[in-house]
């Protein structure tokens, strides 16, 4: 059954069969047509005539702005195993934030993605203020301040299974109604397997250089002892992989009490953070990562959300911070400390994100277990070469005297 919104649209008229169909896009000067069917079939050949999927999409848009007059076109996968959603392509408005950019991945939870999945029918959005948008789709608020002030996203359907959804949206106030959510349906339709395929081969090629680049961090562990050059160019490696835009790396004192900041990468601005600095556990992220052994996703929506539960994060929710991963530094099974990964964007950081910095955190652990057990080995060869005079000086006393004795025994035979 189709999620409406009866208070949001009441009053309004839906739009008849024909209502904003054909009319061309104030920043588009493609021809008018109001001939459904062949647009449709058209969008249909298209899809199948390009191998190139980033051309595939342009010309869908393109087609698409023939049928339904839109301000933004946005195509997402959806990873419901992973709970997060990627944008795959996107038309028109650029909206600020990392989840706007083609790659970005953000929370399934929240977003109207969520609800198009849940009831695999399309979702009419027009809210009078935001307030309704922080109640119904949190996740949508950013794009609501950009000025969208009508949606309309219908699921992408393939092999009998929800794979993404298609938005479109306006600026202009109850823009779309049922006869046009019903189009933009049958829209969804054909570019469903398009878009299954290319997730699947983006999900494949993003697995293979997620695994070259963490064997290119296991090799960096190996070749140096020097722990600042192999911290360093760890961090350089994990840009590959993550969006950050400070990192890190904090080991547990010897009091137990309190962690230390021994390489930071970007963030020194106020954040918090800084290399060489001392800070308790207590009421920090840290330490709900160190008591239940796992990584932490936080991104607050509010300060006083930050307030309530990790009141040490406000200086880097007061400069901009507004996403965190912390993990937990192990080696073998005990904590010794943990890495923070922070960005300036809203909803920057998803479960998959969560679950590289794990396998990160892992080569880190072993790269400072490594420096260690070097240390440990130079203090002991330290001692040894300290102790060896004394040693020396021992043996020879005990020389001396094993020889004075042997004279004295001579001397007594002779007697």
């Amino acid at each position: 059954m189709e999620k409406r919104n009866d208070r949001l649209w009441e009053g309004a008229e839906s739009p008849g069969p024909d209502e904003g169909v054909g009319k061309a896009d104030p920043l588009s000067e493609a021809p008018v047509t109001t001939d459904k069917n062949s647009v449709l079939v058209e969008i249909g050949r298209v899809i199948t005539a390009s191998p190139d999927i980033d051309d595939v999409y342009s010309q869908f848009a393109e087609l698409v702005q023939h049928l339904i007059q839109f301000d933004r076109i946005d195509i997402v996968s959806i990873d419901v195993e992973r709970g997060e959603i990627c944008t795959e392509f996107v038309h028109w408005i650029d909206l600020d934030g990392p989840f706007a950019q083609i790659g970005g991945m953000r929370p399934l939870a929240g977003s109207i993605s969520e609800q198009v999945f849940a009831q695999r029918s399309g979702v009419l959005f027009a809210p009078s203020d935001h307030t309704d948008v922080e109640k119904d789709y949190p996740r949508h608020f950013a794009t609501y301040e950009t000025g969208i002030l009508s949606s309309m996203m219908v699921p992408l359907v393939s092999s009998g299974t929800v794979v993404g959804s298609l938005a479109l949206m306006s600026t202009k106030r109850l823009a779309y109604g049922e006869d046009l959510l019903r189009l933009a349906e049958q829209v969804g339709l054909q570019i469903s397997g398009a878009v299954a395929n290319a997730a699947f081969y983006a999900e494949h090629e993003r697995a293979q250089n997620q695994l070259a680049t963490l064997a290119a961090i296991g090799r960096v562990v190996n070749s140096s002892l020097d722990i600042e050059q192999v911290l360093g160019q760890i961090v350089d490696q994990t840009r590959t992989l993550l969006s950050f835009d400070a990192l890190a790396i904090n080991l547990i004192e010897s009091d137990g009490a309190t962690l230390k900041t021994v390489h930071m990468a970007g963030g020194e601005d106020g954040s918090g953070w800084q290399y060489g600095r001392t800070y308790p556990i207590a009421k920090t992220v840290s330490e709900d990562v160190l008591r239940d052994g796992r990584g932490v996703v936080f991104q607050p929506s509010a300060r006083a959300e930050v307030a309530e539960r990790y009141s040490s994060t406000l200086p880097a929710f007061d400069i901009g911070y507004r996403s965190l991963i912390v993990v937990p530094l192990t080696v073998e099974d005990n904590a010794i400390g943990t890495m923070t990964l922070l960005s300036k964007g809203d909803g920057a950081y998803s479960n998959r994100d969560l679950a590289v910095t794990e396998r990160v955190a892992h080569e880190v652990s072993g790269a400072i277990a490594n420096a260690r057990l070097y240390e440990e080995r130079l203090k002991a060869d330290r001692l040894h070469s300290s102790n060896k005079p004394v040693r020396m000086e021992i043996q020879l006393r005990m020389l001396g005297s094993n020889r004075r004795l042997t004279e004295s025994s001579s001397t007594a035979r002779l007697l």
